[in-house]
């Protein structure tokens, strides 16, 4: 599949019944929310719509998904919307052998059937017509997947999702497929840990591209053997381009530097472009490359002791009050990258390490100085009295004073 997102609205069963109540548009809109999984404002409401207007009469739903394509060629698209509303309806046809439909057309070489029933029995019957069904334009191939049955309209897009996990197994050469999801095995958990997360944010900050586009890949290809099911690896994906719009946006770049409106569209979980997750991760790889490519500091590679100069830049700095934003920015890292690095490194919290290093510095003045404790909290960048006193009992267990007079005596 590709992905192109131009989108062509197209309804089915009973529409010329609507007359001037209900508009194609209304049906449109709201069958689209529902594949999104988003909630529906007044599904009761639209319900009795369905009911009314659609003949849709049982409590169960199911999508049916139709891939249309040149069997010579995958990527290539029927001649025009025609060929798919001419298909779109002879499909239909052999659905309404089961029970009422809706139909939907996203783009032009995908057709989307809304099924009701009364039953999941009669799913059997719909298979059975389907599988029956024959092309009468033997330049266009067609693959059917068949979802689950799901109860209510606020679970459609749980049929929906694994009609297109269905779609996906189809073999490449034959000319009409039906596929029902119940062949097949779909998971819904997604395999994406809080480790791999802080690698991505890791080889980011050392610029290291190579272990990004290995991680990726390494990320969506377990979860797509693991047979993740269409639904959750649009989430997964976004939760990926989310992760690089977060890191570009801690070094000051807006999602626009790194997205356009398409890709923006592309990731978005909510959206039902129906595109291939070899598509979605090679797009996915050309965004976090952007991303590092923004974020480059101006001198070049990254340095790989990162943490001597970390501790350089405290060393020579601390009487300006310094802040973990104040030494990532002179190093061109993110404020997360520093702070982990650090840690994992020394072992220490490189907060924790700057106050020692004002507190060390400052026990050094209490001792070569008669300078008043408020002057060297001062000298220390720690201007705020309470907060010097506070912090040297923490690392010293008493208060700058008492040091002075105990090592005094």
């Amino acid at each position: 599949m590709n992905c192109d997102h131009k989108t062509m609205y197209s309804t089915g069963h009973r529409m010329d019944d609507l007359k001037n109540t209900l508009t194609k548009d209304y049906f449109d809109i709201n069958f689209y929310r529902l594949l999104k999984g988003l909630s529906h404002k007044e599904p009761e409401t639209f319900e009795e719509h369905c009911r009314r207007s659609l003949a849709f009469s049982g409590p169960i739903y199911l999508c049916c998904v139709t891939l249309l394509s040149s069997p010579s060629d995958r990527d290539s698209q029927p001649e025009g919307p025609e060929t798919a509303q001419a298909i779109a309806r002879r499909i239909e046809k052999k659905i309404s052998m089961s029970g009422p439909s809706y139909r939907l057309i996203p783009r032009d070489d995908i057709i989307i059937h809304i099924v009701n029933l009364t039953a999941e029995e009669e799913k059997n019957l719909l298979m059975k017509g389907l599988s029956s069904h024959s092309l009468s334009a033997p330049p266009i191939s067609a693959a059917l997947g068949i979802g689950r049955c799901v109860e209510g309209l606020g679970h459609l897009w749980k049929s929906f999702s694994d009609g297109i996990n269905a779609v996906e197994k189809r073999e490449p050469i034959k000319a009409l497929q039906v596929i029902d999801a119940d062949w097949i095995t779909i998971s819904y958990e997604i395999n994406y840990t809080f480790k791999q997360e802080n690698m991505i944010v890791s080889y980011l900050g050392r610029q290291d591209g190579d272990k990004i586009t290995e991680l990726l890949k390494e990320i969506v290809l377990s979860n797509e053997a693991n047979d993740l099911s269409y639904k959750h690896m649009n989430i997964l994906f976004s939760q990926l381009f989310d992760k690089a719009v977060r890191y570009a946006g801690e070094m000051g770049f807006t999602i626009q530097k790194i997205a356009d409106e398409e890709e923006m569209l592309l990731f978005n979980s909510d959206n039902i472009p129906i595109c291939s997750a070899k598509d979605k991760l090679d797009r996915l790889i050309a965004i976090y490359k952007r991303v590092l490519q923004l974020t480059r500091p101006s001198g070049g590679e990254i340095p790989e002791n990162t943490v001597a100069l970390i501790i350089k830049y405290v060393e020579e700095n601390y009487p300006k009050g310094l802040y973990l934003e104040d030494i990532s920015s002179h190093l061109a890292l993110s404020k997360n990258y520093t702070a982990r690095i650090f840690k994992e490194e020394t072992g220490e919290s490189l907060v924790d390490y700057i106050g020692l290093v004002q507190i060390r510095k400052a026990k050094a003045l209490l001792l070569g100085t008669r300078k008043s404790i408020e002057d060297i909290g001062r000298m220390v960048g720690i201007p705020n009295r309470v907060t010097f006193y506070r912090l040297f009992k923490r690392y010293e267990g008493i208060s700058p004073s008492s040091f002075r007079k105990s090592v005094a005596i």
